[in-house]
């Protein structure tokens, strides 16, 4: 799984190759790539293993076809979220608080967050988040920085299913995913096609259906 890393922190060039293709080009490159053979192969069981989704903005990018720069957001089941840090760990990230600034170590603030014990991972209460990320289904978020090539990892960890958490997000523009197997949008012709966002919850920016501009 370490080899999905190295492309995300890598440079742009592939993003901007594959975005110049088509699906059925895609397809093609898919079939002979050492990269798609392998290195997905990799990350899909292992994604599977620790039931962690990709969502956000490399969701997003992932159907815009857009090159831009992003942090990485993986929503995983709480009690995975230590294998996903080791994970991390080994790929060459350090836990650090949200200006990249090195902090306790992240098994002392997991403990402080969830408790100790599998009850304690089904009582754990909910932290204070980001507004990005507010969900009941959230229960914490942990930053981890890669300072040699300046890319950031958002672990979210979820009461139950990242999926739920996802469906409990405050607007469509933010309602894609990449799983172990396949990559959904919820609401692409609105998202994609449109270019337009409805914001759900009610409560963000004054009401509970505002439409903004992608």
């Amino acid at each position: 799984m370490s080899s999905f890393m190295d492309n995300f922190t890598a440079c742009g060039l592939p993003d901007a190759m594959l975005a110049k293709m088509s699906p059925s080009q895609l397809n093609n490159f898919a079939k002979v790539s050492k990269f798609c053979c392998r290195q997905v192969k990799s990350f899909n069981l292992s994604f599977n293993a620790y039931r962690t989704i990709i969502s956000r903005s490399v969701a997003h990018k992932f159907f815009s076809r857009k090159v831009l720069k992003s942090n990485l957001d993986l929503f995983c089941p709480i009690g995975k979220c230590p294998e996903v840090v080791l994970w991390l760990v080994h790929a060459g990230y350090y836990f650090a608080d949200t200006s990249g600034v090195a902090v306790e170590s992240f098994k002392a603030n997991f403990v402080c967050v969830v408790g100790n014990g599998d009850t304690a991972l089904e009582n754990a209460t909910v932290t204070s988040v980001d507004k990005l990320y507010e969900s009941k289904e959230i229960v914490g978020i942990w930053t981890f920085v890669d300072p040699l090539h300046a890319k950031w990892v958002q672990v979210v960890g979820t009461r139950g299913s990242p999926i739920a958490a996802m469906l409990l997000f405050h607007s469509t523009a933010v309602m894609n995913f990449i799983t172990y197997q396949m990559a959904f949008s919820l609401y692409p012709c609105l998202t994609f096609g449109e270019k337009v966002n409805v914001c759900l919850d009610q409560g963000n920016l004054g009401s509970d259906r505002v439409k903004l501009v992608i």
